[in-house]
């Protein structure tokens, strides 16, 4: 029987200063067969997101799509806070990764009110449905889902079948996690991985932010456990490439250059998954 493989793609995030359209073009000549874009800002120097979210920049993608064969793997990011109206906030954003050809999007909780964090994610995934578009939930050290444990009941109290937890490598061992707790999860309830690299540091790292957005290292130069890691993955699910690098930027490498780095030295860890 032949293994299942792990389609890759690269996250906008690794070469987040190029336009969208370029990104398509590095991924396909890194192979790299899908992309993960942002719509949306994360809500931290947002104009420095070269984001989705008009018609010419629209245009331009899906032209190098369809000359390239790569596909959008992920959109990028809805976050729930207190003031949040989803329709308001994400119907725009949902319609242009429709266009687009998304099936996924990744959602951060912030709001504290749990009871309404719960109705803005169930609404959310049911503007989703509408554009065909299943919501991943990203754990992470700096909002308010911060493990694995605490997503899986986030999302049983929501009651979303087709809502699934999104694994980064980076934010699993910044909240005190393991490959342990990646195998835990229920192959059926990640929704795609996230690979990079980082070295082993305590959990109030307070440059924790600034590394997950500016300042991670390839696979390969830090201290995770990445053959454990992707032993816990399940054998299908998509592997973003999300590693963007300020050492490998101040060494004048250019963006297809630090895209290469980080792809390759992903699929050597990788293997015949990918």
């Amino acid at each position: 029987m032949t293994a299942l493989k792990n389609p890759l793609s690269l996250h906008h995030l690794t070469v987040k200063e190029i336009p969208p359209a370029e990104l398509v073009t590095i991924a396909a000549a890194l192979g790299c067969p899908q992309i993960g874009v942002f719509v949306t800002g994360p809500g931290r120097a947002t104009d420095a997101y070269k984001m989705i979210q008009d018609e010419p920049t629209k245009r331009e993608v899906l032209a190098r799509m369809a000359d390239t064969g790569v596909t959008v793997h992920n959109l990028e990011v809805f976050a729930l806070r207190a003031k949040t109206n989803v329709e308001a906030d994400f119907r725009r954003h949902l319609e242009m990764g429709a266009a687009l050809g998304a099936k996924r999007a990744t959602v951060q909780k912030y709001d504290e009110d749990a009871s309404r964090a719960l109705d803005n994610f169930r609404a959310l995934c049911a503007l989703g449905d509408e554009y065909g578009i299943a919501m991943h939930i990203e754990f992470t050290g700096f909002q308010l889902l911060k493990t694995p444990a605490q997503t899986l009941a986030f999302l049983d109290e929501a009651g979303i079948a087709n809502a699934t937890v999104a694994v980064d490598f980076l934010h699993v061992y910044r909240t005190g996690g393991t490959p342990a707790d990646v195998a835990a999860i229920p192959p059926h309830r990640i929704g795609y991985i996230q690979i990079n690299d980082g070295l082993i540091r305590d959990a109030d790292f307070d440059s924790y932010l600034d590394e997950a957005l500016e300042d991670r290292l390839i696979p390969g130069t830090g201290a995770f456990d990445l053959p454990a890691l992707i032993a816990a993955m399940p054998g299908d699910v998509t592997i973003d490439v999300e590693c963007p690098s300020r050492r490998l930027i101040n060494e004048g490498k250019t963006p297809l250059e630090r895209a290469r780095i980080a792809v390759e030295a992903s699929k050597k860890f990788l293997g015949s998954r990918v």
